[in-house]
């Protein structure tokens, strides 16, 4: 008989209680890791009885053909797990309660998986903490990160009498989302949204009063309007869409908030996620490459199990990473694909695969310092993360500080504060996020004047902003608008046809941009002004500096010496400048001490001191110097050339 038509008692993911020893136990998991290559035991067995005396044989003085079956019902299949196949004749005999003589022959395997398996992300898509114990599926094949409904039961095991359970049927289900139904009662209470302004600046103004809602009643961070829009729009971005004929198929939104401690980066997402009840939030010893992506594990000395960290887990949904300044730098490159791909990999005796396609809130201090020692806080964020590829890839970036808010006036309202009920109850707030993720491909679609508008401005917010920090980029500037516009318009629960289209329109691409205005333009942030001082630099050096470096170069005899040392070296220090040019010490400090002073070179990020890198102006100064010395020319010539064309440089 089938397990899963015998009743069993509901199951709460308890499953080691003593009371459910081999009790039938049914339930609703995710299965995030398992073995290798799965165990092969008798399923069927032939015996043949070699006793003088049959009537004391019970299988002769029960059936003629002496065809036995192995049925898990109890911890007897796990007899038959690693143990050497010359043990089975006395397994066999000891589980059928066979006499001494008799020959088998197998006529049949059965599979059995080893798993891992944890409770689903949805119905409400927010993990909790429950089973740890090993499992087993009698079974051929598991999809790995995939719901299933499992039917089994509860044993020990018999070699550490340990709690086990063995699962004998899984049936695979459709998760929260691939289930969510647009009917029009949904329409109507997800309308409740809907508001009609067409200017930025309201809908700005109408968040901002909702997250001075949920501050006061939630969160119990006050005056951090951008801290909790930065987190909130997270959890309205989709797996992808289309930008007019352009398919993008990364819209899951990557971002990260960098600040001083106890300035609620945590709090606030914590809360948030936990009113919307979706998404993970972890932290510490998950902070590491195999915590975060997956990885192999080896079991008793021989058995190796694949087993995927929280990304992957945590497909489709939303995971809150606390403390990822944690993170070694390598892990940040390590992380790339599933960045970018949505794909997490595996690699080492094989290679393993699932899907991550995983939105990603990055919290994080400053490394051993505060936001107030960079003249510029996002200059904290090469600090944390190193290479320009990987911080391109997040959507944006928050700077949060302590001189952010005035904490006087902070805790006098607090204190003064008439509580209100906030405007949307938790249940709202997660059928509209559903509703947004639920959106296919051909379900998101963005108006005419919209499209326009994030071609038309993304050059031109590009423009404003330095490469020297790549988070706004000529080349994926209008993708990150578009997502952000999205995220806008899902918020608003902007839409057409009763809620099967999420709308995007014009009003929502200018949020877009005045958001990352706001968050840029903060003093405490500084992105847009390093950006125009880069600018300035960048404009006025052709100009007002020739004639510096000029007088700077003249105290070397050969001159192309220096340009090939300021080339070929990222880091520049006056010992090596020293070195390769065969002068003294003095003369280099010389050299580094007035490129310094005229800003074409900058302090390096590494904690060493007197190391330098080179502005990317004097690193094209240097390339276009080099070329006219390859055709003997000099600095007279090159000042003739770049007073008449100046405007090549």
């Amino acid at each position: 008989m089938s397990l899963s038509k015998i009743k069993s008692k509901k199951n709460k993911f308890n499953y080691s209680a003593s009371s459910k020893h081999n009790e039938i136990i049914k339930v609703n998991c995710i299965v995030y890791g398992k073995s290798t290559a799965p165990y092969h035991i008798p399923k069927r067995i032939q015996i043949k009885c070699l006793s003088d005396d049959k009537f004391t044989c019970p299988l002769c003085s029960k059936k003629k053909d002496h065809i036995i079956e192995l049925i898990p019902k109890n911890q007897d299949v796990l007899r038959f797990i690693d143990v050497h196949i010359n043990s089975w004749p006395k397994i066999i005999k000891n589980v059928f309660n066979l006499i001494d003589k008799f020959s088998y022959k197998i006529l049949e395997y059965q599979s059995v998986i080893r798993i891992f398996i944890l409770p689903p992300t949805d119905n409400n898509r927010k993990r909790i903490t429950g089973l740890t114990s090993t499992s087993y599926y009698i079974g051929d094949q598991l999809d790995m990160n995939a719901k299933y409904h499992m039917i089994g039961y509860t044993t020990t095991h018999p070699k550490d009498q340990t709690v086990t359970h063995i699962f004998t049927e899984a049936h695979k289900e459709r998760t929260d989302i691939e289930s969510f139904q647009m009917t029009d009662n949904m329409h109507k209470i997800l309308s409740e949204f809907c508001r009609d302004y067409d200017k930025a600046e309201d809908i700005i103004n109408y968040l901002e009063d909702l997250y001075t809602i949920y501050a006061y009643n939630i969160t119990k961070i006050l005056d951090r309007t951008d801290l909790h829009m930065a987190i909130d729009l997270v959890f309205r971005s989709p797996l992808q869409f289309r930008l007019g004929h352009e398919f993008v198929p990364k819209g899951w939104s990557d971002i990260m908030i960098l600040g001083d401690s106890s300035c609620g980066k945590n709090y606030v997402a914590r809360e948030l996620s936990a009113y919307f009840n979706i998404g993970e939030m972890i932290g510490g010893e998950n902070c590491t490459f195999a915590g975060l992506i997956g990885g192999l594990q080896q079991l008793g000395g021989r058995h190796w199990t694949i087993t995927w960290g929280r990304i992957p887990l945590n497909d489709g949904g939303v995971l809150v990473i606390d403390e990822a300044s944690e993170l070694k730098h390598s892990d940040w490159t390590r992380l790339s694909r599933v960045r970018s791909e949505g794909i997490a990999e595996v690699t080492k005796i094989n290679t393993q695969q699932t899907s991550a396609r995983t939105r990603l809130i990055f919290l994080a201090n400053p490394i051993e310092k505060t936001i107030a020692n960079y003249s510029h806080g996002i200059q904290a964020l090469p600090d944390l993360v190193k290479q320009s590829e990987d911080i391109r890839r997040f959507d944006y970036v928050l700077i949060v500080a302590h001189n952010d808010v005035d904490m006087d006036k902070v805790h006098k309202k607090l204190k003064n504060v008439e509580k209100k009920e906030p405007i949307y109850t938790p249940l709202m707030e997660q059928s509209l996020i559903q509703w947004t993720w639920s959106r296919k491909l051909d379900e998101i679609v963005f108006s005419e004047k919209a499209i326009d508008s994030i071609y038309t401005r993304a050059s031109l917010l590009a423009k404003n902003y330095s490469f020297s920090i790549p988070l706004i980029q000529k080349e994926n500037i209008r993708l990150k608008m578009a997502k952000l516009a999205i995220c806008f318009a899902a918020r608003m629960y902007s839409n057409k046809r009763n809620g099967k289209i999420l709308y995007v329109e014009k009003v929502h691409v200018d949020c877009a941009i005045v958001f990352l205005k706001m968050i840029y333009g903060k003093s405490s942030c500084g992105y847009e002004s390093l950006s125009k001082l880069n600018a300035k630099t960048e404009a006025d050096f052709n100009k007002d500096h020739f004639n510096v470096i000029a007088s700077i170069l003249d105290s070397y005899m050969d001159k192309r010496i220096i340009l090939e040392y300021l080339l070929k070296y990222d880091i520049i220090t006056s010992k090596g400048l020293a070195e390769y040019t065969g002068r003294d010490i003095t003369t280099a400090q010389e050299v580094i001490s007035k490129l310094l002073q005229y800003d074409h070179i900058i302090p390096a990020t590494e904690k060493s001191a007197q190391r330098y890198m080179k502005v990317s102006a004097f690193v094209i100064f240097i390339k276009i110097m080099l070329k006219f010395y390859e055709r003997h020319k000099g600095f007279k010539e090159y000042q003739n050339y770049q007073e008449g064309q100046e405007e090549n440089l």
